[in-house]
């Protein structure tokens, strides 16, 4: 369930702003008429609305994560060491490094905002061991085209995931849209993560790394799993694993786990009781968070509909 704070209270607004994110130092101009902040926590990714009730002046310390935002409404400004950096209703923007402090001047503001953990972020980008971090390199995305995709995926994700009781409590579903929004993130920004496999991810792309993995994956789909386990359970690196699937099985780890999962379901579909079981709760229970396109998945699969096999049990 969404975390809700709303107070007018600066003193309590700065504790749980400091408790959150970071110390900042509050400087209000005019009425002040509070700050509301909705909150959900994901694997590795906080989705958050914050409401601004006034017009203010906050200077943040740095808040360990990587903070992209889109302004709904009114208009915000953030300064740091590179200038300063005016947004209006529907603008997708960096607000901040994990590691750098900054200014924001809000004016009656709505943003949405997704705080994410840079480990997420290394593993979507599939950094291996002893690599350095990847690293957003502008506060803009590369294209108005790639911030209104951004916006997209935010706002189906908080439609479809966090507003829905069934799908928000299933630890498959919550990581797997949290590594989607990250995914996005990558895309829409540019960034320092390398692109295709090194020599030795190419000489680790074996059929031993491909039998590792697979074994790994058929064990363990009810775990909610990313490339980096899987690449680490095989003893490679993320890119290594991504390849040796791509080589073998024309796949991908994730792909691979996502049929796995389809197999488990379909097997729990055959053996439940349809008085009793619902398809959204067996796909919710294997990380299928779309109803309709785990329909799709199956029908491709199985050559009938999921809710015939449930129906028709054995």
């Amino acid at each position: 369930m969404p975390v809700v704070f709303d107070s007018a209270d600066l003193d309590v607004v700065s504790a749980f702003v400091r408790d959150g994110y970071a110390s900042a130092r509050w400087s209000p101009r005019g009425e002040r008429r509070g700050l509301r902040i909705s909150q959900e926590q994901l694997s590795g990714l906080r989705l958050e609305q914050v409401t601004y009730r006034m017009r203010i002046d906050v200077d943040v310390e740095p808040m360990g994560g990587v903070y992209v935002g889109q302004a709904l409404d009114g208009e915000v400004a953030y300064r740091d060491r590179r200038g300063e950096r005016p947004y209006r209703k529907g603008d997708v923007f960096l607000v901040a490094q994990p590691d750098e402090a900054f200014h924001a001047t809000v004016d009656d503001s709505d943003v949405r905002a997704a705080m994410i953990d840079p480990a997420l972020l290394d593993e979507v980008a599939q950094i291996g061991p002893g690599e350095r971090g990847v690293r957003l390199l502008a506060h803009e995305p590369v294209s108005v085209a790639a911030g209104a995709a951004w916006a997209r995926v935010y706002a189906s994700v908080a439609s479809s995931v966090v507003d829905s009781p069934v799908l928000a409590g299933s630890p498959l579903v919550r990581a797997h849209t949290a590594r989607l929004l990250a995914a996005v993130t990558l895309v829409t920004f540019p960034h320092t993560a390398r692109v295709g496999p090194t020599p030795v991810d190419d000489h680790d792309a074996h059929p031993d790394t491909l039998r590792r993995a697979v074994a790994f994956i058929e064990s363990h789909p009810d775990r909610p799993l990313g490339v980096a386990d899987v690449a680490a359970a095989a003893f490679v690196t993320p890119r290594a694993v991504q390849l040796a699937f791509r080589r073998h099985l024309d796949t991908t780890p994730m792909g691979y786990l996502q049929k796995v999962r389809l197999d488990r379901a379909h097997r729990d579909l055959i053996a439940a009781d349809p008085a009793r079981t619902t398809v959204t709760e067996v796909a919710t229970r294997w990380g299928f968070g779309h109803p309709s396109r785990f329909a799709t998945s199956y029908r491709a699969a199985y050559g009938v509909p999921p809710s015939r096999t449930l129906r028709e049990r054995r």
